[in-house]
């Protein structure tokens, strides 16, 4: 499978080579910088200047599996855990409330979206808990397509001064074609 950013620029769209279509009304100043694939596996990355949007395109057979399994490996950063060497005051680690993802759903007939609004470090990673170390505000969306069995996984960072829209817009312009 290979996805390409389509030349609409009203209209972003992430497209395969069997015509499935994952659309983004908000995402259309990217441009490809980047591109692997790895059995059914296709990762896409793009860039506008300041902002940074990945795309992964996953076949599943389960789209509840799909989604529980990537909310796991989001929330999991971000629970209470035993300090590896506890000292006389600390015994757990544990992000403030401020620093823990935001988590929204949205769910259609033609796409089920799950998204979190969060904080990254230089290199891209979440479960930032230092104020210091959150250079990026994220969205990280996890798409599927239930008439097609494809899952994306969505990535857009921006640099934290600049700031993102609402959470509820980001995730509600995704759309799945055929």
């Amino acid at each position: 499978m290979c996805l390409t950013l389509s030349g609409c620029w009203s209209q972003a769209s992430f497209k395969d080579k069997t015509g499935r279509r994952l659309s983004h009304l908000d995402l259309n100043s990217f441009k490809l910088e980047e591109e692997s694939i790895d059995g059914e596996v296709s990762t896409f990355r793009y860039n506008d200047g300041e902002k940074i949007l990945a795309v992964r395109e996953v076949p599943f057979t389960d789209s509840s599996k799909f989604i529980a399994d990537r909310e796991f490996l989001v929330e999991s950063l971000f629970k209470t855990r035993q300090m590896p060497y506890p000292g006389a005051i600390t015994t757990q680690s544990e992000c403030g409330n401020d620093q823990k993802p935001q988590k929204l759903r949205v769910d259609s007939a033609d796409v089920s979206v799950l998204g979190f609004e969060l904080w990254a470090n230089s290199r891209h990673m979440y479960g930032q808990c230092m104020p210091e170390q959150q250079v990026f505000k994220s969205f990280y969306a996890i798409v599927t397509c239930p008439r097609t069995q494809r899952g994306y996984e969505v990535k857009l960072f921006v640099p934290a001064k600049v700031g993102l829209p609402a959470l509820r817009n980001f995730i509600s312009g995704f759309k799945c074609e055929t």
